[in-house]
């Protein structure tokens, strides 16, 4: 996506500090060094951190980058983005599958802050296939399902139907 979509020739990349955050990371530098795409800052956090404006916004916002490649969760994913917009870093942001959630745009403040930010989903809301999920999950529930349920949901059918299938 970020070499042959978007042209992205330099980019951050910054991890939380985690099996999740560093395998994700490394993955990202070992297929942007094969497409070509430099690494011009590289930067590493604990998760729970509140304050990134010095030891990792700082660090990269003089650089010349395209975009941010950021492997961690919604809560310190949204708190990174909502800093780094706070200090006018406008690049756009590319996450796992960990940042997909409702959370990020609650955590970055305000919907435009979160605006923009790129993640891989298998999950559409808007697919007609998943309109009765939806459904049984709102009735139950009284609230809308995430990408999380949508997949323990799928999970749960695939192995029912292998159960199914073995007897």
């Amino acid at each position: 996506f970020c070499a042959l979509n978007k042209h992205y020739k330099k980019m951050v990349l910054l991890n939380v500090r985690s099996d999740y955050g560093e395998e994700l990371a490394n993955s990202f530098a070992d297929s942007a060094s094969q497409l070509g795409i430099q690494i011009v800052h590289s930067s590493s956090f604990f998760a729970g951190t509140t304050n990134f404006r010095d030891n990792v916004i700082a660090t990269f916002k003089m650089k010349e980058f395209d975009a941010i490649f950021l492997a961690a969760g919604s809560k310190d994913g949204g708190e990174l983005i909502k800093q780094s917009r706070d200090m006018d870093v406008t690049q756009p942001f590319i996450g796992g599958d960990a940042l997909y959630s409702e959370k990020l745009a609650n955590i970055a403040g305000k919907k435009e802050t979160a605006e923009g930010t790129v993640v891989p989903t298998v999950y559409k809301p808007t697919f007609n296939v998943a309109q009765p999920f939806i459904q049984k999950y709102k009735e139950k529930y009284k609230e809308e399902p995430e990408i999380w349920s949508a997949q323990g949901y799928d999970s749960i059918k695939l192995l029912a139907h292998a159960i199914e299938r073995a007897d």
